[in-house]
């Protein structure tokens, strides 16, 4: 969000959460059904005051043709409610804030509700080959694995996922 130089210059937050596979704001509110969007407690903005605030260094203000080198961090607090119908698995954070000069920014955060199942690295809620190869491609750092993936493959429950943790869940798939 553009023009937000001080806490009283953003007007709304808004958050929800959807169970999708898609990773842009557009995509997602293209193809949700009624339902599909679970809203999160709306944002109370009498207790924006409260939220710490990091200034970053820097004194160039933001324009169209440079980044901004003086910003703002802001950490702002989000409770998932109790709902039956959030069920254990993958979800997209769905992050919408507004300022008082009329800007909107949304962004998309991938988060895990539950505990994720020991082996089922790929999220699907099966335990087979695949995810024995995505395994191998997080424990040879061909990818970058989420929280929850990490999770789910480090079988042997050091922490990190290594050929020992391949080697378990092929075991683990193959009944050995």
């Amino acid at each position: 969000v553009s023009d937000v130089d001080t806490i009283s210059d953003i007007k709304d937050i808004r958050t929800s959460i959807v169970r999708s596979t898609k990773t842009t704001y557009q995509e997602i509110m293209a193809n949700a059904k009624q339902g599909d969007i679970f809203t999160i407690t709306p944002f109370d903005m009498t207790e924006l005051a409260a939220i710490n605030t990091t200034a970053q260094p820097g004194a160039t203000p933001a324009t169209t043709a440079t980044v901004a080198q003086n910003y703002k961090v802001y950490s702002i607090p989000v409770e998932i409610p109790q709902d039956p119908n959030l069920v254990d698995g993958d979800y997209q954070l769905l992050l919408e804030i507004s300022d008082t000069a009329g800007h909107m920014s949304t962004q998309v955060l991938p988060i895990h509700i539950g505990k994720a199942a020991t082996g089922d690295v790929n999220g699907d809620g099966k335990i087979n080959m695949l995810d024995v190869i995505l395994a191998y491609q997080i424990a040879n750092g061909k990818i970058t694995p989420t929280q929850s993936q990490i999770e789910a493959a480090n079988l042997d429950g050091k922490g990190n996922i290594t050929m020992l943790d391949v080697v378990l869940l092929f075991n683990k798939v193959n009944n050995k």
